[in-house]
């Protein structure tokens, strides 16, 4: 069995969404857990996240729970990170579909803080990271580094065929969701189909300070491991509360858009697509 179709990244730019609008397509079955990892098991450990990591094809293949659909598909959005992932995916399926989504880097990188920070991943400022990088361990260079869509993107385009690769604007995407999921549908040679497209992954945390604490220290993650998989996101629901998102500072989203701010003419180039939207008006 092959799987055909990743969505390979980028996260915190709306992969979750995705993943579940397209398995609720007659034809599509993807991953019954959300990032396994498979192709990216090795790498992965050196970044310390519990996210489900499967090792063994065996285990990988029990993922997909109609086998026979068209659409065997999952979302990793580690495989993009890896520059070594994009041959093995090709190694398992040369005519694989590629699915990425690109997000304005300066409000991906603050996203991402604020979920590692709320999981309890994170104990330090952003500002630190943002001054010094290559200071700081790996995992807290990811915030910055992964904003570098150009060197990671060409990576897949240098392997698989470009007609074979899917390219989404995050910013687009929540606006006309309907419309670039048809766009997807189209890409994978299927028949459109009317999705719910119900908010899938909203900024939520710990309901009160002892459950705040469980999850930190990983206690209630653990737990949410055992339960099925259909009990998960209702279980949840008891546990976290939605809260407004915070808000980055002005002076740190001036300086991450200059981090990020002359990659963006050659990106544009390279998956032709307009990006100025994504410029701070100064």
């Amino acid at each position: 069995m092959k799987i055909n179709t990743f969505i390979v990244g980028f996260p915190k730019s709306g992969t979750t969404s995705l993943h579940y609008y397209l398995n609720q397509h007659p034809d599509v079955c993807m991953s019954n857990v959300k990032e396994p990892n498979f192709f990216s098991s090795n790498e992965i450990a050196e970044l310390y996240y519990d996210n489900t990591v499967i090792k063994t094809i065996s285990d990988y293949i029990k993922l997909f729970d109609h086998p026979n659909n068209k659409i065997l598909g999952e979302s990793s959005v580690s495989y993009i990170y890896y520059s070594s992932v994009a041959k093995k995916i090709f190694n398992h399926n040369s005519n694989a579909k590629i699915i990425i989504i690109l997000r304005n880097p300066v409000d991906r990188a603050f996203s991402h803080f604020l979920m590692d920070n709320r999981l309890g991943y994170c104990n330090i400022k952003l500002k630190e990271v943002i001054s010094n990088p290559k200071k700081h361990p790996l995992f807290y260079q990811q915030y910055v580094d992964i904003g570098h869509y150009y060197e990671k993107i060409k990576v897949y385009i240098d392997i698989f065929k470009k007609e074979n690769i899917k390219i989404l604007i995050y910013e687009d995407f929540i606006k006309e969701t309907q419309k670039y999921v048809n766009e997807v549908f189209d890409f994978l040679e299927i028949k459109r189909f009317k999705v719910d497209i119900s908010p899938k992954n909203s900024f939520k945390k710990p309901s009160n300070f002892i459950l705040e604490k469980l999850y930190k220290f990983k206690i209630l993650r653990n737990l949410f491991n055992l339960l099925p998989v259909f009990l998960i996101n209702p279980i949840k629901a008891i546990f976290f509360k939605g809260e407004s998102k915070p808000i980055l500072d002005a002076d740190l989203k001036s300086k991450l858009f200059n981090i990020y701010e002359d990659s963006f003419g050659e990106l544009s180039v390279l998956i032709q697509k307009d990006l100025t939207k994504w410029k701070i008006k100064r």
